[in-house]
């Protein structure tokens, strides 16, 4: 795939980061033959890495996936003590 972007948001804990890999990987790509997505934790980081064949489904994907890790973040930030 032609075009590429690396997300890295940090969460300040490994196992907050782990949990938002693991609700946000469950978030399967509409159409997986023009968008993919790799979710890895690197300390307390989340990093997602895009792949698209075009700049437009980059860009929705992209968008599409950072509503969801700010809910994630958001969740975590208010229940995340009692997890």
């Amino acid at each position: 795939m032609a075009h590429e972007l690396t997300i890295r948001i940090p969460f300040g804990d490994v196992q907050f980061a782990t949990y938002a890999q693991q609700a946000l990987a469950v978030d399967k790509e509409l159409r997986p033959s023009q968008v993919s997505k790799a979710l890895t934790v690197d300390g307390d980081t989340l990093v997602v890495t895009f792949h698209a064949v075009s700049v437009r489904m980059l860009r929705t994907s992209v968008s599409s996936f950072l509503e969801f890790a700010n809910l994630a973040a958001r969740t975590l930030a208010e229940f995340g003590e009692s997890i």
